[in-house]
């Protein structure tokens, strides 16, 4: 999800001899990916909140940070301008650092204040 967002960018921030997702897939389909990759990567985040008994949390976190890739992608397709890539880029880094900061710090940090 982390390379695919960071190799996705508009038509004009496309550089001669780098592969990009966005150049080899099209925008539609890097796109359409990334979100896929963040979508199973949710399922899975998920999944581990249930086995630290953490869910309500990390669900709660999950929506927010997927309305946001989802309005991150709306923008990047449809006005890719130069520098749009980056919301994309941009929100897989967010993505990753407060989805594994929910997952793991925040739950242990709960539970070390007397949290059950």
């Amino acid at each position: 999800m982390i390379e695919i967002g960071r190799k996705t960018r508009a038509p004009v921030d496309e550089e001669h001899g780098v592969e990009t997702y966005s150049a080899l897939w099209g925008r539609r389909t890097a796109t359409t990916v990334w979100l896929t990759a963040m979508s199973i990567t949710a399922l899975l985040a998920l999944e581990a909140a249930r086995g630290i008994d953490f869910l309500k949390p990390v669900a709660l976190l999950i929506g927010a940070l997927l309305a946001m890739a989802l309005v991150s992608a709306r923008q990047f397709f449809r006005a890719p301008v130069k520098g749009r890539g980056k919301l994309i880029e941009n929100m897989a880094g967010v993505w990753s650092l407060l989805l594994y900061t929910g997952i793991g710090l925040v739950p242990m940090a709960y539970r070390a204040l007397g949290g059950r």
